[in-house]
């Protein structure tokens, strides 16, 4: 009589362990951390590229990006052309190895699909395929008139479907640009520049 109350009071001790282990058991591990990888950042692009660059390192010091490269002028069109781009590009690399990429997609009007995929193409030839490529639109101009050199809605349609299609990654966003803050119309005031580095910095902490 005693034993058989003893196995009743023990029996909600045994359920009660027994859930516990199960639903030990059950727990999902957490989901790996998402948003760029630690260590160095390497770049592509144009002039307003490295400004955002230089405003980057002005603010916030040597940090994890590529030291400011002579990318002026770096359109597409010049990217696909070759020349002393890829050189410094490759120069760079050699250097300071990657664990990402940001890709700042500067188009002029005479640049289309096939150019964009020729110099990503270019890009993954020499980092690899499983370094992130992070994408970022050429930023808007508050009065499209102010710089007709630049393909700003072409440069963002490509880069929404690399996007979809997987290729890249959405990279941070650049301010745009106002009379009050271009210097010539086209590119970004010292001022500027810092916020968009204030950008890239938040985006590759």
């Amino acid at each position: 009589m005693r034993s058989s109350r003893f196995l009743l009071l023990l029996a909600p001790v045994v359920a009660v362990a027994t859930l516990a282990i199960t639903a030990t058991a059950c727990v999902v591990p957490p989901p790996p951390p998402t948003g760029p990888p630690a260590g160095t950042v390497g770049y592509l692009g144009c002039s307003n590229t490295w400004m955002t660059v230089d405003g980057y390192h002005r603010g916030h010091g040597a940090g994890r990006v590529w030291r400011t490269l002579p990318f002026g002028g770096g359109s597409i069109d010049q990217w696909v052309e070759g020349s002393h781009y890829w050189a410094d590009f490759d120069a760079e690399l050699a250097a300071h190895p990657v664990s990402a990429v940001w890709w700042h997609v500067c188009m002029r009007p005479i640049s289309g699909q096939a150019d964009v995929e020729r110099v990503l193409s270019e890009l993954r030839r020499r980092i690899g395929p499983s370094v992130p490529v992070y994408a970022t639109k050429m930023a808007t101009y508050s009065d499209p008139s102010m710089c007709t050199m630049a393909a700003v809605s072409q440069s963002a349609t490509i880069v929404d479907d690399l996007v979809t299609r997987d290729l890249v990654e959405p990279g941070p966003m650049l301010h745009e640009i106002t009379p009050a803050t271009t210097t010539d119309g086209c590119h970004p005031t010292t001022a500027l520049a810092d916020l968009d580095g204030d950008n890239l910095a938040a985006f590759f902490p």
